[in-house]
């Protein structure tokens, strides 16, 4: 208990130190204002908008971090619960004054998906499952726009390592429930179809014999793509060519849906092995160690 105790009270005291020293700089209190906050704090504020208020006095662009400064406090409000958080600011004399509108703070409630029919949406309602505010990430998990946005695109991801290549997934609708303290998401989804791959062609000054016929067929994903042209450079690299590049360019038959695969490889100057030396070794001698290299 005693260790966790201390770690906790490691993690606040750099927390109160980073919000007003960087670099041996501390923050002119002068230099701005915070005003309009009912339940944020404003020092947690002037922390996620630390480095943009430390130029705020040292520089002769001040509105332009100030607009810096009310964007980084707008995105913690809205990381912290208050999706319709709103940060502006009006430059007076030599203090930027910030006007907090935070909005009323909103727990997400449900989860829900327009469009998905290729998979369970608890599936995909896995990746809005986020640790609540909570001790030990019990609680209501208050809306947290980053992590919504990152799932959202999680949720692409997903679809595209199944292959369907044109999936779209759109911005998160949220819409407040009958308690006003509760939001529920929408994710609409365009899934289209599946594309498979259906041919590969191998272009340029080398002659690579692989059976890549082993993915033609399969629905198509990056993971395709860079286990082919890795299996290709590999050979490539192992004639003797350290300098080997192999480029690649999808080109897709949307009324087939289907993926053609183009490589173009470049082989460069061919390398021979002169010698190898080992360095260092102590506790061996160089003819144990070369009978375990096996270019050697």
């Amino acid at each position: 208990m005693k260790p966790l105790l201390a770690l906790l009270t490691l993690v606040l005291l750099l927390g109160a130190c980073r919000s007003q020293l960087v670099s041996g700089r501390q923050l002119d209190p002068r230099t701005y204002r915070i005003e309009g906050t009912r339940y944020a704090d404003p020092d947690e504020l002037a922390r996620a908008a630390l480095i943009e208020l430390l130029e705020l006095g040292q520089s002769d662009q001040r509105e332009a971090y100030a607009y810096d400064a009310a964007y980084s406090m707008e995105r913690y409000l809205r990381n912290a619960g208050y999706p319709d958080a709103i940060v502006d600011f009006e430059v007076e004399g030599d203090v930027a004054v910030f006007n907090v509108k935070e909005g009323r703070i909103a727990a997400i409630y449900e989860v829900q998906f327009e469009g998905v029919k290729s998979f369970p949406e608890a599936t995909l309602r896995e990746y809005f499952d986020f640790p609540g505010d909570g001790f030990l990430g019990h609680g209501p998990v208050l809306y947290p726009a980053a992590k919504i946005d990152e799932a959202a695109a999680n949720v692409k991801s997903y679809y595209l390592s199944k292959g369907y290549f044109r999936v779209d997934v759109g911005a998160v609708r949220k819409e407040r429930g009958a308690d006003a303290t509760c939001m529920n998401l929408l994710i609409p989804v365009e899934e289209g179809e599946v594309y498979r791959l259906r041919d590969v062609t191998i272009e340029g000054d080398a002659c690579v014999d692989l059976p890549l016929w082993v993915w033609q067929g399969k629905p198509y994903h990056g993971g395709v793509r860079s286990a082919i042209v890795t299996k290709v450079r590999n050979r490539v690299l192992d004639e003797g060519y350290p300098f080997a590049e192999v480029r690649s360019e999808v080109l897709p038959d949307d009324e087939a849906k289907a993926i053609d695969l183009r490589l173009e490889v470049r082989k460069g100057e061919r390398t021979r092995l002169d010698q190898v030396r080992f360095e260092g070794q102590r506790r061996t001698i160089t003819s144990f160690l070369r009978r375990r290299v096996p270019m050697v």
